[in-house]
């Protein structure tokens, strides 16, 4: 515990309280091994069907130095479905899965489940050449036991959800407009409820927090006729709105974001890559966990430049 500190006007001369008890200090250790076969088969006319199976096995320990110390034992088969059929430029699809996603073992998901789902999931690629590629998918995803941490008077607390449904469709385009210019974009539309919710029915049919429903990404490429060796980009990124609070009441903002590049292969072998990120340093929220003060919110990321050389023999 600390006293107050002012993000803007920081004093860290303010003497601080003696350091009380942790509500934490433990050592987690979690071991998996697993067994997967998957077989894709071509046949008929331009048929492609997938199938794979997994099977799991999981040992979750929680060394507990303040506390009784914890084990459990997790084991799932998962499997997914997919079949395809390539009609001139344009493949529809339709897969169909589930999956198994142990737990982080602590004292509040000791008896908690391994979150587990099943996805549906159709689509169509559409590749007119071999520099356009458009996909349009569909998904329906059912997932139960979803673990969700949360602020619970200071301290963070996990707990889980009964069931949380996702559906939605995403589109995407990679495509060269022209000898020099290209063009890549997403977007993704996904409505995300909690279907049962046993501790708080009123959560029902509402959005859980933190959840974005909404993205969009453009990015442009821009390579000179003149100089192949190098190569521009800008793009710009869309964060739709999100709620503080499952019982969706306390909005977060949506925030758009820009992001640039450049790459030049200057001399034999050698690559320079430079990439920023936030491009304007916009300032935006990136999510929240309840109400409880300041504390219960992430500032999104600020402007950040990298710089990269590499080389190849």
């Amino acid at each position: 515990f600390g006293t107050p500190l002012d993000p803007v006007n920081p004093d860290y001369s303010t003497a601080q309280p003696a350091v009380g008890a942790p509500y934490i200090d433990g050592v987690r250790v979690q071991e998996q091994i697993g067994l997967y076969a998957q077989d894709q088969i071509r046949f008929g006319d331009g048929w492609i069907a997938t199938v794979n199976g997994r099977y799991d096995k999981v040992w979750s320990t929680f060394d507990n130095r303040i506390g009784t110390n914890l084990d459990r034992e997790d084991d799932a088969f998962s499997w997914r479905l997919a079949l395809m059929r390539q009609v001139g430029d344009f493949t529809p699809y339709v897969t169909a899965g589930t999956y198994f996603n142990p737990q982080a073992l602590d004292a509040s998901t000791l008896t908690s489940e391994p979150e587990t789902g099943q996805q549906v999931e159709i689509g169509l690629k559409w590749q007119p050449n071999d520099a356009t590629l458009v996909t349009l998918s569909a998904f329906d995803i059912r997932r139960e036991d979803v673990a969700q941490s949360f602020v619970n008077g200071g301290t963070f607390d996990s707990r889980t959800l009964g069931e949380v449904q996702s559906r939605g469709f995403e589109l995407e385009a990679d495509m060269r407009l022209t000898d020099s210019l290209a063009l890549r974009a997403a977007f993704t539309d996904l409505d995300v409820e909690i279907t049962e919710f046993a501790s708080d029915p009123t959560f029902v049919g509402k959005t859980p927090q933190s959840v974005v429903e909404r993205f969009a990404s453009l990015e442009l490429t821009y390579v000179p006729i003149t100089m192949p060796e190098l190569e521009l980009r800008l793009g710009a990124r869309y964060q739709g709105d999100s709620w503080a609070d499952n019982a969706n009441t306390l909005p977060v903002q949506s925030a758009w974001l820009m992001d640039a590049g450049a790459s030049w292969d200057f001399a034999q072998n050698w690559t320079a890559n430079l990439n920023v990120t936030n491009l304007t340093d916009e300032a935006y929220t990136a999510s929240c966990q309840t109400s409880f003060g300041t504390s219960s919110c992430w500032q999104g990321e600020g402007r950040v430049i990298t710089l990269n050389l590499s080389t190849s023999f």
